[in-house]
């Protein structure tokens, strides 16, 4: 009999059904296409063929799950990545991707309200996830600048802060702010900070911060007041702040490249030259 054939893979959506009109969503985090008997892990623990480790939304609860009992929602591909069309038994035809489209369905935060159908090109930065913050250096996302593919090793941003009288400075090197600041309303009630799903350490549009004024000295205050500014934060630096990001703006992203794909014939003179590890996100793709 021959083997089965693997239906689900890493990083694939994945629901189930939990009642009569209710799904539940989750993310293929591990499955068993490269699956060996030779491993350590448990046997409690350890993917059989046929089966998928998930992790479900929002609390990040991980299950091993068999796949004919999950129902595929959405597969993440990208330009340049090879795929196949599973025909069990027989030589199944192979292609690239040459384009996309994505369409989503964002939840209001807090909310169990939903706007359907949204392509992702249209959302901008006034939304919960920040297009800007796409290159979210924990994920290690593939991205692509001319024909050389990568992947994300840090991202670096700056932050705009907006006090409650108006005032308003930019941290350029926003990454102290993880570890200077505490934010209010970072998580949903559901969702564990540990959480696959968590938005923990990200910075977004309307998050809000409480700190010392003090650990603001280097940002640019290019709207001071009376009650906050630089020379504020240098004679009371132990008043504690309540702020909200207005903007974030990635300044450069760092990567680590992989391979170089097809490339057009224009391009042919430097096409072998590795790009820069520093790259600012306009280039990148």
């Amino acid at each position: 009999m021959a083997a089965a054939v693997d239906s689900i893979f890493d990083e694939d959506e994945v629901c189930r059904k939990i009642d009569d009109d209710r799904y539940e969503f989750g993310l293929v985090v591990e499955s068993s296409e490269y699956v060996s008997s030779d491993e350590d892990d448990d046997e409690e623990d350890r993917l059989k063929k046929g089966t998928v480790r998930v992790a479900w939304h929002p609390e990040g609860k991980e299950t091993i799950e068999e796949e004919k009992k999950l129902i595929l929602a959405d597969r993440s591909l990208m330009p340049g990545d090879v795929v196949r069309r599973i025909i069990e038994g027989k030589s199944s035809p192979r292609g690239f991707v040459q384009d996309m489209k994505v369409l989503c369905h964002v939840n209001i935060k807090g909310t169990n309200k939903y706007i359907y159908n949204v392509d992702s090109k249209d959302i901008s930065s006034g939304s919960y996830e920040d297009p800007s913050n796409k290159y979210f250096k924990n994920d290690h996302p593939d991205v692509t600048m001319d024909s050389w593919i990568g992947k994300i090793e840090e991202v670096y941003e700056a932050v705009t802060l907006l006090f409650p009288d108006g005032a308003m400075c930019k941290v350029v090197e926003a990454e102290d702010l993880h570890y200077e600041f505490d934010s209010i309303n970072d998580r949903c009630k559901d969702e564990a900070p540990d959480s696959t799903f968590s938005s923990e350490g990200m910075f977004y549009k309307g998050k809000i911060l409480r700190g010392k004024i003090g650990d603001l000295q280097g940002a640019e205050w290019f709207q001071p007041t009376k009650s906050y500014s630089s020379k504020v934060a240098k004679k009371n630096p132990r008043l504690m702040v309540t702020v909200r990001i207005e903007e974030v703006e990635v300044t450069s992203v760092k990567v680590h490249w992989l391979f170089r794909g097809f490339g057009t014939p224009e391009n042919s003179s430097n096409s072998m030259e590795v790009p820069p590890a520093k790259v600012v996100p306009p280039k990148l793709s």
